[in-house]
Formats: structure tokens, sequence, C-alpha cells
């Protein structure tokens, strides 16, 4: 996702922000490419850290943006989850689309591969509201949604009261009826292929 913002990043930054501090998120975007993390997340610290002492308050905010995304991508490469959750979430509004949709997105795989599949789910709403004709973030939506549905079903049904087990689950009834059908199926077109014993001319 990283490599879908440089241009973005290329473009905006070096226009409207510090030459130095777009400088070094371009650098840290390159390094990143690179599979070098250690030196991304070091230029994307000191691009963040630019644009906190800065003097220009609009693009700084923008230098600010692009850098935390960098780190939250680079800490993610880095399996640093925590701290790429951190930078990755809560954009705000007046933030660009595209990072808004990348940062959204990307948080929302990291919560589903924790398994915190209700935060992936507002991840991914949040990611729709940036870009809503992206079907992809429709469909880790609905996969979250249909995951949470399951571990609340899963959590109801593991153990009834009175120390039960549960009863057995769909698939176990299910793929019996299955086999079954297609036993029949089977037979049946067995029973179509014999030849007639009447002739026919």
């Amino acid at each position: 996702m990283l490599s879908f913002l440089a241009p973005v990043v290329l473009g905006g930054l070096l226009g409207s922000c510090s030459l130095s501090g777009g400088a070094k998120i371009f650098a840290g975007v390159y390094q990143w490419r690179r599979g070098n993390y250690d030196r991304a997340e070091e230029l994307f610290l000191a691009a963040r850290d630019r644009a906190l002492t800065g003097d220009n308050p609009a693009g700084d905010a923008l230098l600010s943006g692009y850098a935390r995304y960098g780190l939250g991508v680079t800490y993610l490469a880095q399996q640093k989850y925590a701290a790429a959750l951190e930078n990755l979430s809560a954009f705000p509004e007046d933030a660009p689309q595209e990072i808004r949709f990348a940062a959204a997105y990307n948080a929302g795989i990291l919560a589903f591969r924790q398994g915190d599949y209700r935060a992936a789910s507002e991840f991914f709403v949040q990611a729709l509201k940036a870009d809503s004709a992206r079907v992809d973030a429709k469909i880790n939506l609905e996969l979250s949604r249909t995951m949470t549905a399951r571990a609340a079903g899963q959590a109801k049904s593991e153990v009834l009261p009175g120390g039960k087990k549960s009863s057995p689950s769909v698939e176990d009834a299910l793929f019996p009826l299955l086999r079954e059908m297609d036993s029949n199926q089977w037979k049946n077109s067995q029973q179509e292929q014999q030849p007639s014993s009447v002739l026919d001319y």
C-alpha cells in the first residue's frame, strides 16, 4: 500500500511542506520499498519531528500525516503491532483521502490478524468513509462482521448449562447429507446410462 502513495507523497509533500521534511518522507518510502525498515523508521521519525517543530501549519500537518502513515506501515512490516496500530488509527478528517483510506484499511488488516474482528470492522468502515468505491475494504468489512458473529455464536454454543457439551456443528450434520446426495446422484446417473432392453427402430 505504501508504493501506491509514493507519487502522492512526492508531489504533495515537496510542493506544500518543507523540502527537507518531504525529502525525508520520500527517502523513507525508498528505504521501505528496499526492505530497509530500520532506516525507513529513522527517516519517518525525523520527518514527523520536523513537522512538529515546523513553521508551516498546513504543510506540516500534511507532512506529519504522511510520516505517521509511513511509521505505521513500517512498524507493521517489523511486526511491531502496537506501535503500528497507534500510528495508523484516528487520522483527522482533513487528512488526504488516500492517506485516511490506507491508514484505516491497514489498521483493519492488523486488527483482523490479531483476532479483534469488531475493531477490524470499525476500521474498514472508516476506510469506506474515506473511499466508498474500494471493493477490497467492502469484502474485508463483511469478513470481519462474519467473524464477529461467528465468534459470538461460538462463545454461546461452546458449553451448555449443566456441563453438557454443545450439539454437533453444522458441518458435522451437513457433510453426511452432501455425501448421501452425491451418492444418490451417482446412482441415478448410472441407471440412466444403462441401455434399454426395448429396441427402438
